[in-house]
């Protein structure tokens, strides 16, 4: 995949931006595409979600019940945050983890069959 085959993210392609994250040609840092590219894509979701209801930062960190500064992160798409935070925060935002795979129809059939 080539930097100018990545989607726009407001308005840029993070492959192209002047911070570069990380480069097409770099094999070492390829593995970050996935990880960098979700990353901002749910920054942008927490940030729209919460616009939407209305809510500010310290809002919706006090119904969450975490800290401002969590928030803040999350809309900026740190990495590192504890996924008990993360879920904490998007249960108030009304929104739910998915995954997409390959195998995730398998995954879901084999999951079906254990629960009979």
């Amino acid at each position: 995949m080539d930097c100018k085959d990545f989607p726009l993210f407001n308005g840029k392609n993070p492959c192209l931006s002047k911070n570069k994250w990380y480069t097409a040609t770099n094999n070492k840092k390829k593995s970050l595409y996935t990880g960098r590219i979700m990353q901002y894509k749910l920054a942008d979701i927490i940030l729209f979600h919460r616009r939407q209801s209305g809510l500010t930062q310290q809002a919706l960190a006090e119904l969450a019940g975490v800290g401002k500064n969590l928030v803040y992160e999350l809309e900026s798409g740190k990495e590192g945050v504890r996924m008990e935070n993360l879920l904490k925060v998007l249960r108030v935002l009304n929104i739910d983890l998915d995954f997409n795979s390959p195998l995730r129809q398998a995954f879901l059939k084999e999951m079906a069959n254990a629960d009979r």
